[in-house]
């Protein structure tokens, strides 16, 4: 994710390359995407993203027009604003997860098995209370504990799909919202993802339980948020992006790929890395997944502190018309603290 490839002139130039990275260690991905640019001899280009960039936040308001809280928008514009200094056109990896089951939620699939000795009719009833306690913001699902929430999404990790980009659970939500979001908002989101399930499930009848969950994240996640970001980013800066997973030819022959080949002994994208592994290093190739993800923990403590109690607790702060703002200082403190780490729902609000 953190690699944007060039296609170069047919002028024997090398192909140009671009990658982003941190200089917070666990969250950088350069010396992965050097390893590739020094087999592949490409004319390369590191940038290091620093906390200084969230100036930039007023800039990607504007171009996204709409609350987006998927924080590698910062580095995902900013790296097609440096491509956009030497190319016109770039190659982005957008698509490969959703294609060959590459995040680690395609493999938490065992306990599925254990429901379907259950009458249909028991399973739905039971899928419908889990979402409710999942995604609910009333008393009862005020009270789902962790191991409660691991064992729901265990036993129906479609779910997941939803869950995962879930920043604020029911409790906090509870704690969180005003009251107008309160009354507005959980009976309609609940809603949408019933909806979005029940369609997922219609078109996906008596499929393997892995391309159910594919068959979601190309319906949902996929363009509503990565194919987003993807294009907001790069038309923002002049930039046109191209994403070879998402060609129709290659996503035909992808899906006809059964699951046993995408998910392998608790390995993800299996075949696909299986059939590159000739060509590249095997460390990029086997290593732990890893996300286009910013330090957000680390900023908030720091370069940020100052930004996010400004934006979320000052006297015209917008968040006191919707929010609960005892809330917000407790996550600050929280956070500050080292108690907890709200960085995702920090900024979030901001």
């Amino acid at each position: 994710g953190a690699v944007v490839g060039m296609i170069s002139q047919i002028s024997g130039q090398p192909i140009k390359t671009f990658s982003v990275g941190f200089n917070e260690e666990k969250f950088n991905e350069l010396p992965y995407a050097r390893k590739i640019s020094d087999k592949f001899l490409t004319d390369h280009t590191e940038i290091i993203l620093k906390p200084e960039v969230i100036g930039l936040l007023p800039t990607l308001a504007y171009f996204f027009d709409e609350p987006f809280a998927d924080s590698s928008a910062i580095p995902a514009y900013y790296i097609s604003g440096i491509a956009a200094q030497q190319v016109k056109v770039v190659l982005t990896g957008d698509g490969g997860d959703e294609s060959f089951a590459g995040y680690p939620r395609y493999r938490k699939i065992q306990w599925f098995k254990m429901l379907q000795c259950f009458p249909q009719s028991t399973i739905k009833t039971f899928e419908q209370w889990a979402i409710e306690l999942l995604f609910g913001l009333d008393k009862q699902a005020e009270k789902l504990n962790r191991m409660d929430k691991k064992i729901l999404r265990a036993l129906f990790p479609d779910l997941r799909c939803f869950h995962f980009s879930e920043f604020f659970n029911g409790r906090i939500k509870k704690q969180l919202y005003g009251e107008f979001l309160q009354q507005e908002l959980n009976h309609a989101h609940i809603e949408r993802i019933k909806s979005m399930r029940q369609a997922g499930s219609t078109n996906t009848e008596g499929m393997n339980i892995v391309d159910r969950m594919l068959a979601l994240d190309f319906a949902w996640y996929l363009p509503d948020d990565l194919m987003y970001k993807a294009d907001i980013a790069s038309m923002a800066n002049s930039l046109e992006a191209r994403c070879p997973f998402l060609d129709h030819q290659f996503l035909e022959f992808s899906a006809a790929i059964p699951p046993k080949w995408k998910v392998r002994r608790g390995t993800g994208k299996y075949i696909l890395k299986k059939a590159l592994e000739s060509l590249l290093p095997h460390e990029n190739i086997h290593r732990k997944k890893m996300g286009f993800t910013v330090p957000l923990h680390h900023w908030f403590r720091k370069e940020l502190k100052d930004l996010s109690h400004d934006l979320l607790l000052s006297r015209n702060s917008r968040c006191r018309t919707l929010f609960q703002i005892p809330y917000i200082e407790k996550m600050l403190q929280e956070h500050l603290a080292y108690k907890s780490n709200h960085g995702r729902r920090l900024w979030a609000l901001v």
